[in-house]
């Protein structure tokens, strides 16, 4: 993501977007060269816009927190109370297709 700090017209026939201040932007490629980036407004429009003419936005550091839900663990308290009814230990694996006991 990125925000226009100024306002640029596009040249007709030059795959130029054209962009206003204060707009956000999404960086499409920053790796054109020429002072060029490749960008996608919100209107779903992409084309070349000068890079001096937007900041990129920094990407926001992980928050303990944050929109992440908490994991539920219950599933192991659950298992692990039923494994030991025979005063056994018993270990348990958790893979992709489920639990497999070992």
């Amino acid at each position: 993501m990125a925000q226009v700090l100024y306002d640029f017209t596009a040249e007709p026939g030059n795959n130029e977007l054209s962009v206003r201040e204060g707009e956000t932007i999404t960086i499409t490629n920053q790796n054109v060269g020429g002072g060029w980036i490749e960008a996608r407004n919100s209107r779903g429009e992409v084309g070349l816009v000068p890079e001096d003419y937007v900041e990129v936005s920094k990407p926001q550091a992980f928050t303990a927190g944050g929109s992440v839900p908490p994991l539920d663990l219950s599933f192991f308290d659950n298992h692990a109370a039923a494994s030991n009814t025979q005063g056994q230990l018993q270990m348990w694996c958790v893979v992709d297709e489920g639990v497999k006991r070992h």
